[in-house]
């Protein structure tokens, strides 16, 4: 069995990452640190012509850096 090349380790753990993020699950990569997601409540904003514009809430992906 050959060993995988650095751009397809990175190509599964992006796919790994992405699957996790969608079930709702955080992934905590040793050395690297982790991924989550951080879900935004639903804002407005005031337009500079007066309207009010309301926005949704949504679920980003997020990562915290691993303290060195």
């Amino acid at each position: 069995m050959e060993t995988p090349t650095p751009e397809q380790v990175a190509r599964a753990l992006a796919e790994l990452v992405q699957e996790a993020l969608m079930r709702g699950e955080s992934v905590h990569v040793p050395g690297l640190g982790t991924f989550y997601v951080d879900h935004r409540g639903s804002t407005t904003e005031r337009l500079p012509d007066g309207r009010v514009v309301l926005h949704p809430p949504r679920d980003l992906p997020a990562f915290t850096p691993e303290a060195s």
